[in-house]
């Protein structure tokens, strides 16, 4: 099901399990993670997965393809 927003399809790209295993295992709290783009052609492009209810912002400088480049904003 993420295969939606802006073509960016990160099916496969989530390291929500290994975030769990931490978490349950582990006592550590996921913090950000990053998605990475599964699509053929745009792989490799990352994205912040951020706690609802905020989203990743461009911060208007570096890569666009970067998780780096956004931030974690609330609307």
């Amino acid at each position: 099901g993420h295969g939606h927003g802006a073509g960016f399809k990160a099916t496969g790209g989530m390291p929500l399990l290994s975030a769990l295993e931490g978490w349950v295992e582990n006592g550590l709290a996921p913090g950000t993670l990053t998605a990475v783009d599964t699509n053929t052609n745009a792989a490799g492009r990352t994205r912040p997965l951020c706690r609802y209810p905020a989203w990743p912002k461009y911060d208007g400088t570096g890569d666009p393809d970067s998780a780096a480049s956004f931030r974690c904003v609330k609307p």
